[in-house]
């Protein structure tokens, strides 16, 4: 298939692709190249079932790209990187690799063919899997470092000016094309649904460049969840119109009783760059927000593209206002430092702690975290979810980066709708876990988890536990420290407990469940606060 780079529009459709080798795409150029002219190479770091990598004089990778000029092969200036940009954002993902090949004294009329010659299928279907050329035949620009983690910009070639969006995305050519494969079944524990608990993820990205119809898709049918968010960066959903195609997929998908998408955004939050989620359950006349600390989020040049309704808050405290405002509520994230205005914290997700957080058991350490600020007073619902950056909600298998299972946050309600979740959800109701749908409830009197309820004396806990596997214990905390432990017997459980509150210090008590395969569960607290 040929292409020329002076139609920007062109987006070269190569046909279905099944096997390892054979996609190829000839791109002819409109004018000679001039010294120093380069095309770079990006594909989406995320969507292959190993990495892209340019072929080398060393010979081929894994995953090889090679590059002719009419004819004759050119070895790429480098191996492909794994870098970040938003130079080329929305139309490019942010996630990236790269690989470049030089073109000096390409003449016009030149014909360059880039061929995948190596390249495994993915193991599940991408309906629309594309990689891009950006080509600079006058050899006027750099792609450099910035100097924060791997974000790279272009600039002007020998001086410290930036290349506008608009002259890059003129010498843009996008190749996209169909990859068959078939999705890894789920385990049943994974499907399990249970009478009055809704299951669902609060926390999958879907920066990359699978489709949101893709990401709720998945959702859907292959984890079959009850609800669902797909969450951007707030600094993505403020370029163009993105937010409100956010809003429209939520719209094409709100099944009411079966399926509720949610609208939301993460931001990383000024001080102390901790990751935040805003949620709008019910909502959907929201503008975009913006709420980030992060330099490539303060870069001008982004900023630009925003649309013009954003609304822009500079400190934590205009975030939670505005977010309030809007009907929505702030929860926080496995990488929340601190915790001010949530309402829920999450305990689990695939990724694991990094060295930044100095902690020795990933997923305890993250539970006495949120215990702290229990401790202190704070009212926080429990949940677990996947920070998945593959567009795969509830997927139990690992991915690049996310060697864990993801978690699910089961809701206890009466009735499957915008309405009744983010009222379930306003009031913690919420179960977490590290990926089995395990059943969770505490009652005490008329009080349930989430509730903050009066002590009585020889009024005891009621604890009930339905899980898809056998049970290995059941535990009872207090304060964060356990109080009270039974084996289980098979995979249900039930029992009562008297608590001794005598001290007369108000107390927040919950439920940690261990299946004997290792997989955990954490309801929410109840409260007891004496008179």
């Amino acid at each position: 298939m040929n292409s020329s780079v002076a139609d920007a529009a062109l987006t070269p459709d190569v046909g279905p692709i099944q096997a390892e080798i054979g996609m190829a795409i000839s791109v002819t150029l409109a004018r000679k190249a001039r010294p120093n002219a380069k095309c770079w190479v990006f594909a989406d770091v995320r969507q292959d079932a190993g990495r892209w990598q340019c072929r080398t004089s060393g010979g081929p990778n894994r995953v090889g790209i090679s590059i002719e000029v009419d004819g004759a092969r050119r070895a790429c200036a480098a191996e492909c990187e794994s870098i970040r940009t938003l130079d080329l954002y929305p139309i490019v993902p942010e996630f990236l690799t790269v690989c470049s090949v030089d073109l000096p004294e390409a003449k016009a009329g030149s014909v360059l063919r880039f061929t995948v010659d190596r390249w495994q299928t993915p193991e599940r279907p991408i309906a629309r899997f594309r990689f891009w050329l950006l080509f600079d035949l006058e050899g006027e620009m750099e792609f450099e470092p910035t100097g924060y983690k791997k974000y790279r910009s272009f600039f002007v070639r020998g001086g410290a000016a930036r290349v506008g969006y608009e002259r890059l995305v003129t010498s843009l050519v996008t190749v996209s094309f169909r990859a068959e494969g078939e999705y890894r079944p789920v385990p049943p524990a994974n499907l399990r649904r249970t009478p009055g608990i809704a299951w669902g993820e609060l926390h999958g990205m879907a920066f990359n460049q699978r489709p949101l119809d893709d990401f709720y898709e998945y959702a859907k049918r292959v984890t079959e969840l009850d609800f669902c968010a797909a969450v951007l960066f707030s600094y993505n959903t403020c370029v163009d119109n993105v937010w409100q195609e956010v809003k429209e997929a939520r719209r094409r998908h709100l099944q009411r009783g079966r399926f509720i998408p949610i609208l939301a955004f993460e931001c990383g939050t000024p001080i102390d760059d901790s990751h935040r989620v805003a949620y709008f359950v019910g909502e959907t006349d929201v503008p975009p927000i913006f709420c980030d600390s992060r330099p490539p989020a303060l870069d001008p040049h982004l900023q630009n593209r925003f649309h013009p309704d954003t609304i822009r808050c500079p400190t934590i405290e205009d975030f939670y206002e505005t977010v309030h405002r809007y009907g929505g509520f702030v929860a926080g994230h496995f990488h929340t430092l601190s915790y001010q205005q949530e309402l829920l914290a999450e305990l689990w997700q695939k990724q694991e702690f990094t060295a930044r957080y100095q902690r020795s058991k990933p997923f305890m350490d993250e539970e006495q975290n949120v215990y702290e600020y229990l401790r202190r007073g704070m009212k926080l619902g429990f949940t677990g979810g996947s920070d998945t950056h593959d567009s795969m909600p509830g997927n139990p298998y690992p991915e690049p980066g996310c060697p864990r299972p993801s978690g699910f946050t089961g809701v206890l309600l009466d009735e499957l709708t915008p309405e009744g979740l983010d009222a379930a959800l306003r009031a913690r109701r919420t179960v977490a876990t590290s990926g089995a749908r395990i059943g969770v409830w505490v009652t005490y009197d008329v009080a349930t988890i989430g509730d903050i309820a009066r002590y009585r004396k020889r009024e005891p806990f009621v604890i009930r536990v339905d899980a898809p596997d056998e049970i290995d214990r059941v535990e009872l905390l207090k304060n964060g420290e356990p109080v009270a432990v039974w084996n289980g017997a098979g995979s249900s459980f039930e029992t009562t407990y008297v608590p001794l509150c005598d001290d007369g210090e108000d107390a927040f008590y919950h439920v940690r469940v261990r299946q004997r395969n290792g997989h955990l569960a954490w309801s929410s607290p109840v409260w007891l606060q004496f008179p």
